[in-house]
């Protein structure tokens, strides 16, 4: 494990040094933004319209750049009446359009186009398949093949059959491949073919580096916050008569304990599960043979039966559907396209979905655009992903080191989770981080080397993956309790003490797996309220998510303190802990604070600004707003991900205007954008949305969801 951590960490060095590359390169306007190559289309002459067969009836497939800094709605009719579809977006002001190759040229008398060129093989191929180049030509690989829309597989099902591959998983427009590695640039010259990449195996992000099992502890001694439940302030939910009760939770897992074989099923979650699935390949029982699952739903939803309630779950009262991914070999069986994964539970009726694995791929891929894609089309899907446990110090300057997150937790319009620490000084693990197995080479630097996993709940673990993504947007969303969480075992026999026994139905573990099912579960309260207390029927994701954002404790500047080495440099955002822990309470309690919230599913279109204004009159509080939205599925080939762009400013009665994420200027990166004024004044402060690009919007609009707290 430890020759693989240093690995990523190498790749890490090369992506921080990529994502300053491309933050610059997304200022300039004239750059076209690909993975595999940048086009700086003032230099680069355009295809010539005499290249174009003025008969052809052929689809071809180019790149349409538009003059000026966004693009008009006007300018995509213009392009569209000559017949053009534009397909995807690519930064800066750019799309991939399909058409007949003899439509081609009147796209030239467009007067708001700027450059037309080929998209080439070489924009379709990962980079990081062509820098394999001591890889013989014969070796095999399993490639993800995404196909543009209306496309048939027929071309790329003639390839891979020609060099003797295989096809894996096929759904409308991706299909997954083993072949051998010369196939790629065959397959990258088929006209529909719009993006290859390696298709990784995803893995569980609990941490297995487990030491001796703790000793098994009465209840009686448990301080509760051995579940993680105390550290994100459920109990106050509780208390308003929010426990999860009319919600459906969705995981993508293991499997949960027996399987409902015979109708034996842990107390912990009878008469809880609404459904089960099988998803492993060969597999006809989603029982967990591993404990991993069973684990994370019961940090979801686990009654704590066995326990008195004791140790129970964030939405212990919710209702629950299981979608076990485990393989006969141990291979988390998942679908090539997540929407294969998601769009049965949500007929289901499942609106929080949970996800604790995923794959080594930093940049943003097939797994984070299908993710990214279902959520545009079912934006009250909330959908919670684990960020990974690959953080690591390798130049051992006593900070982990950034940009080490998995996908699809690099998505746009998941809930992107780290793992803070929980605070439970007995049971579980309780050596030192540098202690632990491989430690001394990835966290032997002070002060990490000597900390405790879990003794103060003001820190981040040290394997938590840090961001940001690739092309520089601000992850993880946020951090929960994610070491010594106590929570259900499995009673299959086959099944794993994980982190260590504390009695026959209740284990310990750790990692950013264990932090994902607390915020799914905190994500089930958030929407609770909504739906109970305030009465939105079906309030959206982005609503959710900004929620939790704006309600989360920052913890900078870490458990060292003001040191000479700050774990988190600076307030939040941060590519550390995100926009900070976890807090039901604050979420959905205005006993400290005022809380107002726009659920907008109209939007805001290009050119417009909504203005909302809230008047300070208590000090004592900071004002927040938080403006999160569900954006268009990026390109896969682009080396940018955002596709809309929303800028959200705070101007106070002094006129003094305030930008998001802690810039000077407007953010043109993410779709989460937040502004924290820690001292605010007395008086009016005007809160905009501004509508400053949307090339893919609804109807032309961005929907959005904002979130204002303070003394109001």
């Amino acid at each position: 494990m430890v020759k693989k951590l240093l690995a990523v960490k190498i790749l890490v060095v090369a992506v921080v040094v990529i994502a300053v590359q491309i933050v610059v390169l997304a200022n300039n306007e004239g750059l076209l933004l690909f993975k595999g190559k940048v086009i700086d289309t003032s230099k680069e002459s355009p295809k010539s319209r005499a290249s174009f067969s003025p008969l052809s009836t052929k689809k071809v497939y180019v790149v349409i750049q538009f003059k000026g800094s966004t693009i008009e709605e006007q300018s995509k009719k213009d392009i569209q009446k000559i017949g053009g579809e534009l397909l995807s977006y690519v930064p800066n002001n750019a799309f991939i359009a399909r058409a007949q190759e003899k439509q081609i040229p009147l796209f030239y008398t467009v007067k708001s186009v700027k450059w037309i060129g080929e998209y080439e093989p070489t924009l379709k191929i990962d980079p990081k398949l062509l820098k394999n180049e001591a890889a013989s030509e014969n070796q095999k690989i399993d490639l993800h093949i995404r196909l543009f829309s209306g496309e048939t597989s027929d071309a790329v099902r003639s390839i891979v059959e020609e060099v003797g591959g295989t096809i894996l998983y096929e759904r409308k427009e991706v299909i997954k491949a083993s072949v051998i590695r010369k196939a790629i640039e065959k397959l990258s010259l088929v006209e529909g073919v719009e993006w290859i990449e390696e298709a990784k195996k995803p893995k569980l992000l609990n941490m297995d580096d487990s030491e001796e099992p703790g000793e098994v502890d009465p209840y009686e001694k448990l301080t509760g916050f051995e579940s993680g439940s105390r550290a994100i302030q459920a109990d106050v939910a509780y208390e308003a008569g929010i426990s999860g009760n009319g919600q459906i939770v969705g995981m993508a897992d293991t499997g949960l304990d027996l399987g409902n074989v015979n109708g034996q099923m842990s107390l912990d979650f009878q008469n809880k599960v609404i459904k089960g699935y099988s998803l492993g390949l060969w597999a006809d029982s989603w029982a967990d043979e591993m404990g991993h699952g069973t684990h994370v739903m019961g940090s979801i939803l686990g009654s704590g039966a066995y326990s008195r309630g004791i140790v129970r779950g964030v939405a212990y009262d919710a209702k629950a559907v299981v979608q076990g991914l485990l393989g006969p070999f141990g291979d988390l069986n998942i679908p090539s396209d997540l929407n294969d994964l998601f769009e049965p539970v949500y007929d289901d009726g499942v609106r929080v979905h949970s996800n604790s694995w995923g794959h080594p791929v930093a940049s943003y891929d097939q797994l984070a655009r299908s993710l990214d894609q279902f959520v545009w089309n079912h934006p009250d899907m909330v959908i919670t992903v684990a960020g990974g446990n690959d953080g690591i110090d390798n130049d051992k300057d006593g900070v982990i080191d950034l940009s080490s997150l998995l996908s699809p937790a690099v998505a746009k319009n998941c809930i992107t989770v780290g793992a803070s620490e929980n605070y439970v000084l007995e049971g579980g693990i309780q050596k030192a981080w540098g202690k632990l197995k491989g430690g001394e080479e990835i966290w032997g630097a002070e002060p990490i080397a000597s900390d405790l996993p879990s003794d103060n709940p003001n820190g981040i673990a040290a394997f938590s993956s840090r961001g940001p993504t690739s092309d520089g947007r601000i992850k993880p969303d946020v951090v929960a309790p994610g070491t010594n969480v106590l929570s259900a075992r499995s009673h299959h026999p086959k099944a794993e003490t994980l982190w260590g026994e504390f009695s026959p139905d209740y284990v310990w573990s750790g990692g950013t797996s264990m932090a994902t099912p607390l915020t799914a579960g905190a994500a089930t309260l958030v929407r609770q309220f909504y739906t109970d207390q305030v009465g939105l029927t079906s309030p959206s994701a982005a609503l959710i998510k900004a929620t939790l954002i704006n309600s989360a404790d920052d913890i900078y500047p870490g458990q060292f303190g003001f040191s000479s080495v700050l774990e988190i440099p600076t307030p939040r955002p941060n590519a550390h802990e995100g926009w900070g822990r976890v807090n039901i309470g604050e979420a959905v309690s205005q006993g400290t604070r005022s809380i107002q919230y726009w659920d907008d599913a109209m939007g805001v279109k290009k050119g417009i600004t909504k203005e909302y204004r809230v008047a300070v009159t208590d000090l004592t509080k900071p004002l927040r707003a938080t403006l999160v939205y569900t954006d268009y599925p990026a390109t896969t080939s682009a080396a940018k991900s955002l596709v809309n762009d929303l800028d959200l400013q705070v101007i106070s009665s002094s006129g003094r205007k305030y930008f998001a994420n802690g810039e000077t200027t407007p953010d043109r990166t993410n779709n989460v954008e937040g502004i924290d004024i820690l001292k605010p004044t007395k008086g009016e402060y005007i809160v905009r949305v501004v509508g400053y690009n949307i090339p893919k919007g609804k109807n032309g609009a961005q929907p959005y969801a904002l979130v204002i707290s303070g003394g109001f």
